[in-house]
């Protein structure tokens, strides 16, 4: 499902995120790298979080799925083990913010994780803010593979810091 009016507002404004990430990844790629990685240490906490408080409160997303091979495994396999499976979606986007504070070889892998995360979550709908989970694989990918956009992902993040500031 594409559209649920009960999400209008959330939907709306994870487009316009995405958009502002899509905008940095083309204008500013290092502010582009942080926010990618703010945005995959936000979603390790809180998706860390549910797996833990609600883990079950995930299976309502089979309702906006495209496809039923997702349908059909968010309400078989994955009923009966929501912990261990948000639990290990949470560790790598961990793994993926770490790597883009990294940087280096590491941000390259991280991006490459943030763009196979985004596309496969991509068939569950509005419950993945559809279109926005693209717009965000788009910006990902413009930071892995335009030449000058990969110039920041060199430094380490602190490094980068604190050679800003001097």
């Amino acid at each position: 499902m594409l559209y649920d009016p009960n999400w209008a507002i959330p939907h709306f404004v994870s487009l316009l995120i995405a958009l502002a990430f899509a905008w940095a990844a083309v204008m500013k790629p290092m502010l582009a790298r942080k926010l990618y990685a703010g945005l995959f240490l936000y979603a390790t906490l809180v998706n860390a979080a549910v797996a833990l408080l609600a883990p079950h409160t995930y299976l309502g997303n089979a309702r906006y799925a495209w496809l039923e091979v997702y349908r059909s495994f968010i309400l078989g396999w994955f009923a009966a083990h929501v912990g261990l499976v948000v639990g290990a979606i949470s560790l790598g986007q961990a793994l993926v913010a770490a790597g883009l504070i990294r940087g280096g070889t590491w941000a390259r892998h991280a991006l490459i994780g943030a763009i196979v995360f985004f596309v496969a979550i991509a068939p569950l709908g509005v419950a993945s803010a559809f279109p926005a989970s693209l717009i965000w694989a788009f910006g990902a990918a413009w930071l892995l593979l335009h030449p000058q956009a990969r110039e920041a992902l060199v430094p380490a993040l602190a490094r980068a810091g604190r050679l800003a500031s001097v």
